[in-house]
């Protein structure tokens, strides 16, 4: 009887370990795909660093770090958090009109940054101690549109397990995010960080359009009732999500404001490195 104690738990623990990590679970499987897209955009810029430090100078990164974490502070309220959202209806179609509801919400939420550019992108780049990024701000509302593509692309990809295109989705946007930053460094264009990054961005979004149409996403069951009665359903996403979640980056996001603020451009284009 003692024997059969011992040995049960580990009986449990031995199926449990087969269930996770076996070769033959898809969902190991599964997760692995979507680790292995993660980890390769993250491992191709780390490794083309040395080269890009050659090619751009620290004033290239001061102005690429402020660009790149205003972006990430907007980004967050770009679709809605609606993104978060699409896996959750039990049919199909509840999910597609939250995808097109999202989209719609980031184009007016992307006109009304661009709006509020216009008188306060000087007032801006100046205080974050970098007048040299005020035109380059306009930037920004097409790359949260861009990106709000790729994110609710991939939350329907999830929805319908096709783990490998969305692992895709993320290693295209490197791929072209490098090289075009490659490219730009090598013909010596000014701020080719920045441009690299929309070009990146710009081709994952139409990566991502086109996996999702061919994952059975259809058009024609799109209406306005539909998405008005998907984005009200869902309307916890932006009530308690938007500010949390803002909050919670500009605390990881306030160095990089500061140091730029405080500091010379040298200092911050290494900070930002």
């Amino acid at each position: 009887m003692q024997g059969h104690q011992k040995t049960g738990p580990n009986r449990k623990l031995i199926i449990l370990k087969k269930l996770a990590f076996g070769s033959s679970s898809p969902f190991s499987k599964n997760i692995l795909t979507l680790f292995a897209g993660n980890v390769f955009a993250f491992v191709l810029p780390v490794a083309f660093y040395p080269v890009l430090s050659r090619l751009f100078s620290h004033e290239d990164y001061a102005m690429y770090g402020l660009f790149f974490s205003v972006f990430s502070f907007l980004e967050i309220a770009s679709a809605g958090r609606y993104d978060f959202g699409i896996v959750m209806p039990e049919k199909d179609d509840d999910a597609m009109n939250l995808v097109v509801g999202g989209l719609l919400i980031s184009f007016a939420y992307s006109l009304l940054i661009l709006s509020l550019l216009f008188p306060l992108k000087d007032i801006l780049s100046s205080q974050l101690g970098n007048p040299q990024l005020a035109n380059w701000l306009f930037f920004i509302p097409m790359s949260l549109v861009l990106m709000s593509v790729t994110k609710l692309g991939n939350s329907w990809l999830l929805r319908k397990k096709e783990f490998r295109a969305a692992s895709i989705n993320k290693a295209s946007q490197k791929i072209s995010e490098v090289s075009s930053q490659l490219t730009l460094g090598l013909l010596r264009s000014g701020n080719g960080l920045i441009i690299g990054d929309v070009v990146g961005r710009t081709l994952s979004a139409i990566v991502s359009l086109v996996q999702t149409l061919r994952s059975g996403f259809d058009l024609r069951k799109i209406n306005g009732s539909l998405i008005k009665a998907n984005l009200l359903r869902f309307a916890e996403l932006p009530k308690y999500g938007i500010v949390p979640s803002m909050l919670n980056s500009l605390g990881g996001l306030l160095p990089v404001f500061i140091v730029s603020s405080y500091y010379s451009v040298d200092i911050s284009g290494s900070f930002n490195f």
